[in-house]
């Protein structure tokens, strides 16, 4: 049911690869600064409105000309590094917490719960809960 690749998170937890969850920006000699302000915004603040135009007003560029530069650097568009790295960051919540999936959805910054849970197992594979269910069943050694 669940992928037993793994890959890790700013070198930190891992987390099951999905083909929609691979969040790591790509490794190169060197990276825009402007995009590696946008990442770490992004990371910083997951619960916040991080929508393209929120993005671009805070780094001071148009949106379509951070769309280009932001994709061109990292290969995935800006709204979908946000989405991955808010389902990477739930997926470490259901395995360390107790928190709801509803509580979960909000930390990582989804309006509606239902909203998350559809891109959870889209990226995943399955619902959150299933997901909470698997990894408790097996732990990772």
């Amino acid at each position: 049911m669940l992928s037993n690749r793994f890959y890790s998170i700013n070198g930190s937890d891992e987390v099951p690869l999905a083909k929609a969850a691979q969040t790591e920006v790509p490794e190169q000699t060197t990276i825009d600064r402007r995009v590696a302000k946008v990442v770490e915004i992004i990371d910083k603040g997951l619960a916040r409105d991080l929508s393209v135009n929120a993005v671009a007003c805070a780094v001071d560029l148009s949106q379509s000309y951070l769309a280009h530069i932001f994709k061109l650097e990292t290969g995935v568009s800006i709204g979908a590094y946000v989405r991955n790295r808010r389902i990477a960051k739930a997926a470490r919540l259901l395995i360390a917490s107790s928190l709801s999936v509803k509580e979960i959805a909000a930390v990582v910054g989804f309006l509606q719960a239902q909203h998350f849970t559809r891109a959870f197992t889209v990226a995943m594979g399955c619902s959150p809960t299933k997901y909470r269910i698997y990894e408790t069943r097996h732990p990772r050694k």
